[in-house]
């Protein structure tokens, strides 16, 4: 008996050693690691939900917040320590977020300081200059804030770095800050994941005046979770409008009335071809490029969204911002699937040209230098430690989760690649495109023929047994609203 027992305690020593050996070993990258304890060593919960008949997805509900302490250390140096929980005073909620990502073994979560910091800047305080990607620059901590997002980097490897870098090339109105990092949760090592701003209003967020009326809202699949949304003539069943900041219940019914009046006033911008002065044509033609230029494949979920600054009628509509980069480089020789739906249909085939003409003066101003500012950012991926202890991490993340991700190391050629073919496409697509622009067409009398063809508010062709208000369109490219029903 004895000596069974001092061969389980050699080997309880033996992995409690290797354990405390890899977790050192995790302290001396150049990868931050997180440490997350929390009170009783309780995990957070939530309860799975599944998506009502006719809508898409499965979700959680009921995420319960966990109070705790995390830790941040950086080349085996503590530089960042919440404090053991005090509501409003120091430590920090966490909890389960997201939607079928909440699904996965792994998984993401959301973070609730009790006292504001800019975990970004202090990291990079410690970090040097070549270490530091596609963040702006942030002096003195001035983008402290309570919320906070470790989002799982799973099959994703490169997308956000590479995707957030484009929009930082874009100059989309708000890039998300970001750094990879090591998770340890109440001892347990949860793998690589990547530390990110959350979507909200803010000096340093999103831009927009909560105090002087203005609002984010998102064109949401998951809207059927929520207690309150809308819907309106473009984005219907299975999607529709939910109320991201300010959220719902902070929202007066006066509110929710004024938010959805400015959004049908901009779709009906849009159709009557007047849209210039109801949304930022350069924030939209910004946004459809940069998805354009990465080859996004979804079209549908969690990651449209809409801004306005202030309650003033002479502020615009916006797309601030970028979400959600699992399915980029996934789409080949072809558009983004969402280049032909949500507004932009519309847009494109309005007889006002001023966004066509936008889009393609963005790229053909950015089209010269494009390649050479990508391979830069690559390049730079490749050759820094930091990426290159990203794979020394994922082997522990691999062998955690009992996954095959691929390496860094293994994609950042193939990634140059996939956006010199991408590059060429688009000057000949975009190019197409705007040598329309310059085309009168010869087109018969309108008295002359009764020919159109009709669609959807939302641009979607559609037959005469659709049920709905619909879009008339003449050959000779008169656009007619038809708001009565058509029936079968």
């Amino acid at each position: 008996m004895k000596y069974r027992f001092l061969i389980f305690l050699v080997f309880f020593l033996s992995v409690h050693n290797a354990i405390s050996q890899s977790l050192e070993e995790l302290r001396q990258l150049s990868l931050p690691l997180i440490t997350i304890e929390t009170e009783n060593g309780i995990e957070p919960e939530c309860e799975y939900i599944k998506a009502p008949e006719g809508c898409w997805g499965q979700s959680i509900t009921n995420a319960t917040k966990v109070p705790g302490q995390m830790c941040i250390f950086y080349n085996g140096k503590q530089i960042y320590n919440s404090g053991k929980f005090l509501e409003g005073e120091c430590g920090l909620t966490i909890k389960i977020r997201g939607n079928s990502t909440a699904y996965s073994q792994k998984k993401p979560y959301k973070l609730k300081l009790q006292n504001k910091a800019d975990l970004i800047s202090i990291i990079e305080e410690y970090k040097t200059p070549e270490n530091i990607f596609n963040n702006s620059p942030v002096k003195n901590n001035e983008a402290k804030d309570k919320e906070w997002l470790l989002i799982c980097d799973n099959h994703c490897n490169l997308n956000t770095a590479i995707a957030l870098s484009v929009c930082n090339i874009l100059r989309i109105d708000w890039v998300q800050r970001f750094q990879y990092v090591n998770l340890i949760f109440n001892g347990d090592y949860r793998g690589v994941y990547i530390l990110q701003e959350s979507v909200k209003a803010g000096e340093h967020r999103v831009p927009v005046s909560l105090q002087e009326g203005g609002f984010i809202i998102e064109n949401d699949a998951y809207w059927w979770k929520e207690n309150d949304y809308f819907m309106t003539s473009f984005i219907r069943k299975p999607l529709a409008y939910t109320y991201k900041d300010p959220e719902s219940k902070s929202l007066s019914q006066t509110d929710k009335d004024y938010i959805q009046n400015c959004v049908n006033l901009m779709e009906l911008s849009i159709l009557k071809d007047n849209y210039q002065d109801y949304i930022d044509i350069t924030s939209f033609a910004k946004w459809l490029l940069a998805h354009d230029i990465l080859g996004t494949y979804d079209s549908g979920g969690s990651n449209i969204f809409l801004s306005k600054y202030n309650h003033s009628d002479t502020t615009k509509f916006q797309m601030p911002l970028l979400w959600d980069f699992d399915s980029i480089l996934r789409t080949t020789n072809k558009w983004a699937r969402i280049h032909n739906e949500f507004y932009f249909w519309n847009l494109f085939n309005s007889t006002n040209t001023f966004f066509t003409e936008t889009y393609c003066n963005l790229w053909k101003n950015l089209s010269a230098t494009f390649q050479n500012r990508i391979d830069t950012k690559i390049t730079a991926m490749e050759n820094s430690k930091e990426f290159a202890d990203i794979d020394v991490s994922r082997q522990w993340d691999n062998t955690r989760w009992n996954t095959q991700n691929p390496y860094n190391s293994t994609i950042f050629n193939t990634m140059k690649e996939w956006f010199m073919n991408r590059k060429n496409w688009l000057d000949e697509k975009i190019s197409e495109i705007h040598a329309s622009l310059q085309i009168v067409p010869v087109l018969p009398d309108i008295q002359e023929t009764t020919k159109f063809k009709t669609y959807t508010l939302g641009g979607i062709p559609c037959d005469e047994t659709y049920r709905g208000p619909i879009i008339k369109k003449y050959i000779n490219g008169k656009t007619e609203i038809v708001l009565q029903y058509n029936r079968p």
